[in-house]
């Protein structure tokens, strides 16, 4: 399943729990950096960057120090003008969160502060997202599970910035 596919599920499932809210996807081809969906519920709106996690087959070993100090393969899949949107948008009281979605069902919502500490701490640190955080600060880590994710999104709504 291709994460436009796996974006559709999700906000379909979310659309039948989180009510009154609305749910708009954001496609826009041309400019670089929007994030892929917004929702408003409870007088509050917030962004929401969609990512499908990938885990990577190990490189043989002749090439890893290579593989790992350049071609990191989850760099790719996180934009710079992507986070630096995402940040400034929360630092604007517009709560923003990067949902990473996992092989096997699992969820992670995570804020865009931690993504980017993440990323810049290195290749060690990327390498963390290959799997699921196990805890996340203002996040959520679980399997697949609307009702939980509409649970997060709503005490998120209601919560003061």
């Amino acid at each position: 399943m291709n994460e436009s596919a796996m974006t559709n599920r999700l906000v379909a499932g979310l659309r039948r729990r989180v009510r009154p809210a609305e749910f708009i996807k954001h496609a826009d081809r041309f400019t670089a950096g929007i994030p892929d969906l917004s929702v408003t519920y409870a007088g509050a709106t917030s962004w929401w960057e969609l990512k499908k996690m990938r885990v990577p087959s190990a490189p043989p070993a002749c090439v890893r120090p290579f593989y790992f100090s350049t071609l990191y393969p989850h760099r790719k899949n996180f934009k710079r003008i992507q986070l630096e949107v995402a940040k400034r948008l929360d630092l604007t009281g517009y709560r923003t969160r990067y949902l990473l979605m996992y092989p096997g069902g699992v969820l992670a919502v995570l804020a865009p502060s931690t993504v980017e500490r993440l990323l810049d701490r290195g290749n060690d640190a990327v390498g963390r997202l290959n799997a699921p955080p196990r805890y996340v600060d203002e996040g959520w880590v679980g399997l697949y599970d609307e009702a939980g994710l509409a649970e997060f999104i709503e005490k998120f709504h209601r919560r003061k910035s």
